[in-house]
């Protein structure tokens, strides 16, 4: 049925726990700027729509108006130096992709993050 398909998986939040990392990067930018920091638990529920969205309401929710833009970026160089330090694979999500893959026989296969 999947002989000769590409699968794409994506790795933030669904292979990859990311939300530590993702905090960790909220709450630097947030601090700088004199806000308080958040939850893990508010990272969570924000980031499914990418990290604009995510920024967008915890300022809402903080009743700051702060630049977006420079947030996304301070966040974004934040992020980049600092990835990973936290992030691990959920449960079976390293074995995942390779039993799909044995059983598909894909003719390609892909991991991908692209929320922001």
């Amino acid at each position: 049925m999947l002989k000769g398909a590409t699968i794409v998986f994506d790795l933030d939040g669904t292979l990859v726990d990311t939300a530590p990392d993702l905090t960790h990067a909220l709450n630097h930018v947030l601090t700088r700027r004199g806000h308080a920091a958040v939850s893990a638990a508010t990272v969570r529920s924000g980031v499914g729509f990418g990290i604009r969205v995510m920024i967008e309401e915890t300022l809402r929710r903080l009743g700051a108006t702060d630049d977006l833009d420079e947030m996304l970026a301070e966040f974004l160089v934040y992020y980049e130096a600092n990835v990973a330090q936290e992030s691990r694979p959920y449960p079976g999500a390293v074995t995942a992709p390779k039993r799909l893959a044995s059983k598909a026989r894909p003719s390609r296969s892909a991991p991908t993050s692209g929320n922001i």
